[in-house]
């Protein structure tokens, strides 16, 4: 299987490897239109066969250091004026075989939930409505419908830096190094 890891920031990049598959990594940049076009550009030279978004995220109800496999991704942007507009900005990936070798990790605890809701929108979110969001991102839906554009799967797995409402952009920047190494070792103990 070929994988294509799609990292937002270079302060985020590690190595993942799973054994028997070839795994390429490109750096989409930060926000939604950037990290499109640089995953349909991934998309259409190196031709995967499914596409991970790996990095962080800030959450209104979750913990600093958990790590969630997200499979439900809403455009916050639009999400107020979707139906008005008739835009499609709250999408489901499907669960797969492939999904499901994946587990979140809440509070130190291992758990095989892989239906976390990721907000996407153009903004650093420091306050404001959840929509029922786990986490809060800048890219992925973006890169989904990059990845839905070309009929390849996409899922997602975040690593909780910081808290809505109690933590700024500078505790998101001095996580960056912490969220690096716990991730990579995340990635190093599945059984892929």
């Amino acid at each position: 299987m070929k994988i294509l890891i799609v990292f937002a920031s270079k302060n985020e990049i590690f190595d993942i490897k799973f054994p028997g598959h070839e795994v390429i990594t490109i750096l989409s940049g930060v926000g939604k239109a950037r990290s499109a076009m640089m995953v349909m550009k991934g998309l259409l030279e190196h031709k995967p066969d499914i596409v991970i978004s790996v990095g962080t995220a800030g959450t209104f109800t979750h913990e600093v250091g958990d790590i969630l496999v997200c499979r439900h991704f809403i455009d916050r942007d639009f999400y107020k004026v979707y139906e008005s507009l008739q835009l499609e900005c709250d999408i489901t990936v499907p669960e797969s075989p492939f999904i499901r070798k994946f587990h979140s990790i809440l509070k130190g605890q291992q758990t095989d939930r892989t239906d976390f809701t990721d907000s996407c929108g153009d903004n650093f979110v420091t306050a404001g409505e959840s929509l029922g969001a786990d986490i809060v991102d800048m890219e992925s839906f973006a890169e989904l419908q990059a990845c839905r554009e070309m009929k390849v799967p996409f899922f997602a797995i975040k690593y909780v830096t910081d808290v809505i409402g109690q933590n700024s952009l500078e505790i998101w920047e001095a996580r960056l190094a912490e969220a690096r190494e716990k991730m990579k070792k995340y990635f190093q103990e599945l059984d892929i």
